[in-house]
């Protein structure tokens, strides 16, 4: 049977709608690129809150710490452990070090706070875990948190992040902050914790630390 032709104002018709189609799906891409866009801010500014909680946990440990032990952690490597395998996140390594003594015991930490951007190890077991690797504590985006008990406040550390877009290497200089203000070291009687924050690297105004 021979198909009738279909009228022209059907055909563009059907072309109309092809072309309003494409438009919906431009507009939908549009909104998800914002909604993706605005999610991941969220997304950063819980970890900048998750990792205000980390810093204010871990020095809740190292006040127990000191009221043991009569000072808080080092933030260098103790005679006896021998010296760092290098130069990197030594701070950072002393506490874990520290922290992970026997009859410490992570003074109620957990391992989800251990990481190891440098991947090194000691030649030898130092703590009470059974890995040699020489863990960091870490912040949300898996940097190690920078530590500086007061004796080592004017000290350049020598920190390895992982940048969170690129997932590269980055090497960062970690110091002790001072107040703007007053020029005085922030925490002059204890220690500072410093987060590198969303950019991973030391030294930047999105810095998170145990001090205001």
């Amino acid at each position: 049977m021979r198909q009738k032709p279909i009228p022209e104002r059907a055909r563009e018709q059907s072309g109309f709608t092809l072309i309003e189609l494409l438009g919906v799906i431009v507009i939908v891409s549009i909104l998800m690129f914002f909604l993706v866009t605005r999610l991941t801010g969220v997304d950063e500014a819980v970890k900048v809150k998750i990792a205000r909680e980390k810093i204010e946990q871990i020095a809740a440990a190292l006040a127990e710490y000191e009221t043991d032990k009569g000072d808080y952690p080092k933030s260098t490597f103790a005679t006896d452990w021998g010296q760092p395998p290098n130069p990197m996140n030594v701070g950072s390594e002393a506490l874990y070090l520290a922290l992970w003594q026997k009859g410490v015991e992570g003074q109620g930490l957990t391992e989800e706070l251990l990481g190891n951007t440098d991947q090194d190890a000691t030649a030898k077991r130092l703590t009470v875990n059974a890995s040699l690797d020489l863990f960091e504590l870490i912040d949300p985006w898996d940097n190690p948190l920078a530590y500086f008990h007061r004796s080592d406040y004017g000290r350049k550390d020598a920190y390895v992040c992982i940048d969170t877009e690129t997932g590269e290497s980055v090497d960062s200089e970690a110091l002790a902050k001072t107040s703007p203000k007053t020029g005085n070291w922030f925490n002059p009687h204890t220690f500072q914790l410093i987060s590198a924050g969303p950019d991973a690297r030391f030294g930047t105004e999105d810095d998170i630390g145990n001090f205001d």
